[in-house]
């Protein structure tokens, strides 16, 4: 009778071990699952601020010479080797990610995360759509520089210089025709044949005063080649830097491009974007007679302008269109003086000769009108050169040549008088009116060359490239981790190997 009641008691407890066993590993279960579920959450947050934290250190790779000389936020994508090749960019990242995910540290730690190498799913290079996003940048960088007001006003100078596209063709075809008139000056001529020209009338004295004189219609083209070392002010010399066209963007064939995607920034530029970017060049780099040694060209501004590879000949380039220009406007001056229309219509008379053929002298006083503003236009020039304004359209009290002394003036150093005021103009003002009536791709791409020439001159950045320099990108980021407490649960240890998170962060350097 004891033995049967030992044996009962026995079996009570053997049932209520087995059941408490198994309860104990259910609430383990759950307890385990719990905290892998919450390691989980811990994870998930812990690779978006990974993500976060290794796009931020991205970001801070950005070009310190572009940014401190251009005010232009860009990250090269090369790394300093030189191959736009944006896989070296991504290699530097990668191992940033590796050390936010996954630090060097000696303490126990659940939340460790295994970096995936980091994808760009999308990419923009500022030389992208014709450099949209390089002119965006400049722009930036402007209205951060100016007073609003200074902004709201800075097309002031020169745009009301309608003669833009004017051309010394048209000049030189006049005096060609001037002087083939002159060489047959003494030809008879039959008078109803030149009944329609009609001279403004001048007296013996006036023709007189002009009699003995040669024809200077020859100093044009005596003074058109070699123009620039004939116009220079007192004491300037040229700069003779230069630039090999081939190793800079625009003498690149293969201009790299990035790849579009994403929610980027609107990078198209507007009118008023690409108006401002042409201060922004003014203002930002290089002139005659604005000079900044970066140790590249001197004539940066004039480089966007002409695209020449040397400072003389895109000196000599801006010359020639100020004094196309400056010749139109001289040319209207003179028509609006009578006082002037009368004394070349005399001296052309006195060339014509004792014959007093009309066509003649009307063909020889367009020519000597033609010479007399060319006269004027390098006076301008130099007052130009020198750093000084010069009226838009000149009125006769602001005139300074003199139709008796031409050649003396052009051989000479004189300028021309000085303006102020709104309506005169400066050496910029014409650099600016060029720049306007430049495309935005060579604008942009031009004034990404001088970028690159000067950012190569600082020691570790020989190999720079413009088109290689990132102002946009979408991310990928991976990172992984096993799971650890799931091992304790039997029903689902195995089952998941491995945790993935994946973020697309944005790098935006505009």
């Amino acid at each position: 009778m004891k033995n049967r009641s030992d044996a009962k008691r026995h079996r009570v407890f053997g049932s209520v071990t087995v059941f408490f066993a198994m309860t104990v590993m259910v609430i383990a279960s759950l307890f385990f699952t719990l905290t892998e579920t919450l390691r989980y959450l811990a994870l998930d947050r812990s690779a978006e601020m990974f993500s976060a934290r290794t796009n931020d250190s991205a970001e801070a790779l950005f070009n310190k010479v572009l940014f401190e000389e251009f005010g232009i936020l860009g990250i090269d994508v090369s790394m300093g080797s030189g191959t736009a090749d944006p896989s070296y960019l991504m290699n530097k990242i990668s191992v940033m990610a590796d050390e936010n995910g996954n630090p060097e540290t000696k303490n126990l730690n659940f939340l460790r995360l295994a970096s995936e190498a980091p994808e760009y799913e999308y990419l923009t290079l500022y030389s992208d759509d014709d450099g949209d996003a390089f002119v965006k940048a400049g722009t930036m960088r402007l209205l951060s520089q100016l007073p609003r007001n200074v902004v709201d006003t800075i097309q002031k100078d020169g745009k009301d210089v309608s003669t833009a596209g004017a051309s010394d063709v048209s000049l030189t075809s006049i005096i060609d025709s001037g002087n083939r008139a002159y060489k047959k000056r003494n030809e008879p001529y039959d008078k109803d044949s030149v009944s329609n020209v009609d001279l403004v009338p001048v007296t013996e004295e006036q023709v007189k005063k002009y009699e003995g004189k040669e024809n200077p219609s020859g100093l044009y083209a005596a003074n058109k080649t070699g123009l620039l070392d004939k116009i220079l002010p007192e004491g300037r010399t040229v700069s003779d830097r230069s630039v090999e066209k081939n190793t800079l963007l625009t003498g690149r064939s293969n201009i790299r491009t990035g790849i579009k995607g994403g929610t980027e920034p609107d990078a198209n530029a507007g009118l008023l974007d690409n108006a401002l970017f042409r201060e922004y060049v003014l203002y930002n780099y290089s002139s005659y007679t604005n000079p900044h040694d970066r140790g590249g060209m001197l004539y940066e501004a004039e480089y966007v302008a002409f695209g020449r590879p040397t400072d003389r000949d895109n000196l000599e380039e801006y010359c020639n269109f100020v004094i196309a220009l400056r010749e139109a406007q001289n040319i209207i001056a003179i028509y609006n003086d009578p006082q002037k229309i009368t004394e070349v219509t005399a001296y052309a008379t006195a060339l014509g000769g004792a014959t007093a053929n009309p066509a003649v002298i009307e063909a020889i006083k367009l020519a000597l009108i033609a010479t007399w503003s060319f006269t004027e236009s390098v006076l301008d020039l130099r007052t130009l050169l020198a750093g000084k304004n010069v009226p838009d359209l000149k009125t006769p009290d602001q005139w300074t040549s003199s139709l008796m002394n031409l050649s003396e003036l052009i051989a000479g150093k004189g300028m021309a008088k000085e303006a102020t005021g709104p309506a005169s103009i400066s050496y910029n003002g014409y650099l600016r009116l060029k720049l306007n009536i430049t495309s935005q791709r060579d604008a942009a791409y031009r004034t990404m060359d001088m970028t690159e020439n000067d950012i190569r001159q600082v020691s570790g950045y020989e190999k720079i490239r413009m088109d290689g320099m990132l102002c946009y990108a979408g991310v990928k980021y991976t990172y992984t981790a096993k799971p650890i407490f799931l091992a304790f649960v039997p029903q689902v240890d195995g089952r998941i190997k491995t945790y993935r998170f994946e973020n697309t962060k944005n790098i935006r350097m505009l």
